[in-house]
């Protein structure tokens, strides 16, 4: 008897380490994923159903001049539909004036139906002016649509 209660107290110490090292290697996982999306160049947003902002990562604050508090629980203000792109004229709150190719996929946010947008700032592109977060390279044509989207809420 005295045996099988050391092989079950082995069995749970073995049990806890195996948790504390799954533990560990998903909040490992989770940290390279937020390093990903917050330092990739192109920004990212997440829009519910409703059109309201679930999630934006650093690169869409900046092209949106809007920080991420600003953002988060309010109207995108622009219909999103899946697998589309388009080009947006964004006038954010201080005046300054972006052009950004959006694109647009279904996903999941938390167990909801969500769109996930990404933005890159194409300003360069279209403009033949040097945008501040793109690198300069060879023009695309892209052709524009007359979609402008105003940021008024305040920054």
């Amino acid at each position: 008897m005295m045996q099988k209660a050391s092989s079950m107290g082995e069995t749970v110490e073995q049990l806890q380490r195996q948790l504390e090292q799954t533990w560990q290697a998903l909040q490992a996982s989770e940290a390279r994923f937020h390093n990903i999306i917050e330092k990739n160049a192109d920004g990212i947003i997440i829009v519910d159903q409703d059109g309201i902002v679930r999630f934006v990562n650093g690169a869409a604050e900046a092209l949106l001049g809007r920080s991420a508090d600003n953002l988060v629980g309010e109207m995108f203000g622009f219909p999103l539909v899946a697998d589309d792109t388009t080009v947006l004229d964004i006038v954010c709150p201080r005046g300054k004036k972006t052009v950004a190719e959006v694109r647009v996929v279904e996903s999941e946010w938390e167990g909801e139906f969500v769109y996930l947008a990404s933005l890159r700032d194409i300003t360069y592109d279209v403009t033949g002016f040097l945008a501040p977060t793109r690198r300069v390279g060879a023009r695309k044509p892209y052709l524009r649509n007359s979609v402008i989207l105003y940021l008024s809420l305040s920054a």
